[in-house]
């Protein structure tokens, strides 16, 4: 009975590969926003994958392994290929440059997460921007502002893709995406606010809220390093009686698997 359960979180992650994989289909065919969408429901299917394994007591060595191989193809492959073909191929060999660094990126933050995951069955938050996340930033600038046409202007794109590419390999914080349920505290009440506010003005108004609104998120990590190191935010701190410190680590707790 419970080699059965595998099967539950194994469907969503093969779900996350297969949304991967139609994502660089139409990518190659020129449904640009349908492939962004299909990054933004690989997303879910891999926040998924997780948790159900978690709640079923059915986290494995296998699970995280596959789950990285889909995230490889979700989150590296569909949004590099997906920026190149919308418009950095215009760019010639700079723009194969662009789109590799984060493809490359991806690809070491994932093993970067395995390695980290090693003797760990729960995580608190991530080390680097993760890899999902970086991919929606993509996927939520094409459907916000191609209109399913190759870009004009890729200057910001561009930008946007080295950016990405340098925050997933970095040493940031970053808050996981919260749990759905209002028993977790504050902090976990305000993040599903937010998400659920962003979904809901991402689908009314995609181009003013989609792309602007997944950039608090994405630039989190740089703003959390600066309020605490920055002098001038630590000072604040100590006259507010807050010392800038989190009240619980960001470091995944250590469990044997």
């Amino acid at each position: 009975m419970r080699k059965r359960n595998y099967l539950l979180p194994n469907t969503f992650t093969a779900l996350n590969l297969l949304s991967g994989f139609l994502a660089v289909i139409n990518a190659a065919n020129g449904q640009y926003v349908s492939a962004a969408w299909l990054i933004v429901l690989a997303a879910l299917f891999d926040a998924f994958d997780g948790r159900v394994a978690r709640s079923t007591q059915t986290f494995s060595r296998f699970g995280v392994e596959a789950d990285s191989l889909a995230d490889m193809v979700s989150f590296g492959v569909a949004p590099a290929f997906l920026a190149y073909q919308i418009g950095l191929a215009r760019l010639g060999h700079l723009g194969l440059v662009v789109t590799f660094v984060p493809l490359l990126s991806a690809a070491v933050r994932l093993a970067r997460f395995n390695v980290l995951l090693r003797n760990l069955k729960t995580k608190r938050g991530f080390l680097g921007l993760p890899a999902p996340s970086a991919a929606l930033a993509v996927a939520a600038y094409v459907i916000a502002y191609s209109g399913n046409k190759p870009l004009r202007h890729v200057d910001v794109l561009a930008v946007l893709c080295v950016l990405l590419g340098l925050l997933m390999v970095s040493t940031f914080h970053y808050a996981p995406i919260p749990k759905l349920s209002l028993k977790a505290g504050t902090r976990n009440s305000f993040g599903v606010t937010f998400l659920f506010v962003w979904m809901a003005l991402s689908l009314m108004w995609p181009k003013i809220f989609m792309f602007p609104m997944w950039m608090v998120y994405i630039l989190s990590g740089p703003f959390d390093w600066l309020r605490k190191n920055t002098p001038f935010f630590v000072s604040q701190g100590e006259l507010s009686g807050f010392s800038g410190e989190s009240e619980e680590e960001v470091e995944p707790e250590e469990r044997p698997v």
